[in-house]
Parts: structure tokens; C-alpha cells; sequence
């Protein structure tokens, strides 16, 4: 009698049982932008307030009126934000404002100190995007954080024309490298008459300017200028 032996299923079977391994999946740290404080706060332009600024408990920035801070990272997403006045480098005391801010996921950003509506300190974010200027460019902004301006231009003769900036708005303008702007002024839209002047200013290659419109609860409303390096 002849025996028959059934060897191949028994090892293709055999062959298939493949010991499993798990790897742990590393989670990838939030990315991180460059992110400054411009201090626009104050009830009237001509009388500045210095904010020292903590992020999430820590200290992050003293800044002037009508200043900005040295950009420092920060992860993207929601942190607490207090400001203390002048309180030097120290978190301690009782804070003027204590609020939370989304930083974007953008090439930049800027916590914005201005006079709410409202009345007293607010805080807006802004992502500082494009962040870079074509060969050649700059780049104007306006941003208007006036406590009372709905809407407001920024101009200048033969220059940047920035209109219909809503409040906490942020209009870009490409212009040429190089050009150098006599005075402006902002005004409120569809009207004529100066609210501000803006000061002249030249804008190099390569650079992001940004004027900001503040001011005007108690008193008038003020521009000043924040000029930065941008990648070309």
C-alpha cells in the first residue's frame, strides 16, 4: 500500500506565519514661527504705555508704544498671553490683560497691543504672510487698530494705496524696490480728510513695511512704522 504524504500545504502554511512587531510612531513637534510684539496701545497717539508681554507663563517681550519686539519662536496654535505693564522682565503681579492668541501656521506672525473699542488693552494676531518679496519688490502694509476708524485707507501721492482696511484689517501692497514715499495719510474710507499723517519712508528690497493706524479714544489718532527684512 502506497503512503502519501501531504508535505506542501503543511509549509506554505508554516511559511505564512510571519512574527508581528509593533514600532512606536514618534509624534513630530508642532512647528514653530517667528513672532513679534508690536505695542500699538495707548488712548491717543503721542502717549506711549511699555507692555512687558509673557507667553504661557513666561517672560516674552517689553515693548513701547509705537514699537515692535525682536521676532522669537513660537509653536503655532493657542497660548496664554498676559501683559503687565511695565513690569521689567517679570511675570509676577497683577496683569493688565490676560487672554488667550492663536499664532498661525504662517511664515511669521505679530501680537498686536492696541486700545479696544471697548475700552482698555486688547490683543489681535496677524499672519505675516507672504514672507518673502519677489526679486526686485518690498512689500507696504496697513494695518488699522484705531479704537474708533471703521474703516480706513492709507495713502500716499503716486505711492501705496491701502484702502478699505477693516478694523483689525491688513491690506499688502507690492511695490518697487527702493521707492521712497513722501508723507501719507490715513483717512477714514470715502472721506477726504487727513485723520493722520504717515511718515515718509523708503522701501529697500527685500523688506516688509508695515504701517499701523492706532489711537483716537481719548484724543488723536497716530500712524507709525515697522520695517523688517523679508526673504527675496
Amino acid at each position: 500500500m502506497r503512503r502519501v504524504t501531504f508535505l506542501a500545504p503543511l509549509l506554505l502554511a508554516a511559511a505564512s506565519i510571519v512574527p508581528l512587531t509593533t514600532t512606536a510612531t514618534a509624534t513630530a513637534a508642532p512647528p514653530t514661527v517667528p513672532v513679534q510684539v508690536v505695542n500699538a496701545y495707548s488712548y491717543a497717539a503721542g502717549h506711549p504705555f511699555t507692555e512687558t508681554v509673557c507667553i504661557d507663563g513666561v517672560y516674552f517681550a517689553t515693548v513701547d508704544t509705537e514699537h515692535a519686539s525682536t521676532p522669537a519662536p513660537l509653536t503655532v496654535g493657542t497660548h496664554d498671553l498676559t501683559v503687565m505693564g511695565d513690569n521689567g522682565t517679570s511675570c509676577a503681579g497683577t496683569p493688565d490683560l490676560t487672554t488667550t492668541v492663536t499664532i498661525p501656521a504662517s511664515t511669521g506672525a505679530s501680537i498686536v497691543l492696541w486700545w479696544s473699542p471697548a475700552g482698555g488693552l486688547t490683543a489681535s494676531t496677524y499672519g505675516d504672510d507672504p514672507g518673502c518679496a519677489a526679486p526686485g519688490k518690498a512689500l507696504v502694509v496697513g494695518r488699522n487698530v484705531t479704537t474708533h476708524v471703521t474703516n480706513a485707507d492709507f495713502t500716499a501721492p503716486s505711492g501705496y494705496s491701502l484702502t478699505n482696511v477693516g478694523q483689525t484689517g491688513s491690506v499688502t501692497q507690492e511695490v518697487a524696490a527702493g521707492s521712497a514715499f513722501g508723507a501719507g495719510s490715513l483717512t477714514a474710507t470715502g472721506s477726504s480728510t487727513e485723520i493722520a499723517p504717515i511718515p515718509t519712508f523708503t522701501a529697500a528690497d527685500g523688506t516688509r513695511n508695515t504701517i499701523y493706524g492706532y489711537g483716537g479714544d481719548d484724543g488723536a489718532v497716530g500712524t507709525f512704522l515697522v520695517q523688517e527684512k523679508i526673504s527675496t
